[in-house]
């Protein structure tokens, strides 16, 4: 999945949609774990499934989002200012916008960190296979 800006200003008066809040944030996070899988270790991740309108989701459904997002910056590099998820349970409260609003601010973090990375990492400066590389004997 391509990386999509995140929405960072998310007010209280603002409304999640599934397309384009949940497909945006849903694809960051899928673009994200990609990346990290280039440059650490395997991270698990819970399922992040394809919901549609007639779907209700229940907790689960936010828990793995917020869940994600901790997995993720806890496997790669979490910066200072970037907070910790928090717990969802069955009729319980769900997102608010400042939820929405630091999950987003952290993928975007995650993002640049992991760009200027893969931008910065060192690699070699030739290529195997085409000759042969035999033993002293």
């Amino acid at each position: 999945m391509a990386w999509t800006t995140p929405k960072t200003d998310w007010r209280p008066s603002d409304t999640f949609d599934l397309d384009p809040d949940y497909a945006r944030i849903r694809g960051n996070l899928l673009h994200l774990a990609g990346m990290a899988r280039r440059l650490y270790p395997a991270i698990p991740l819970a399922e992040l499934a394809e919901y549609t309108i007639e779907d209700v989701p229940d907790a689960d459904f936010f828990a793995a989002v917020d869940g994600n997002a901790d997995a993720l910056l806890d496997g790669c590099f979490r910066p200072a200012r970037v907070g910790r998820g928090r717990a969802y349970a069955a009729n319980g409260p769900i997102w608010s916008a400042d939820d929405l609003a630091r999950i987003e601010r952290a993928l975007a973090a995650l993002y640049d960190i992991l760009r200027a990375e893969e931008n910065t990492r060192p690699v070699l400066a030739f290529t195997m296979g085409g000759d042969f590389f035999g033993a002293c004997i």
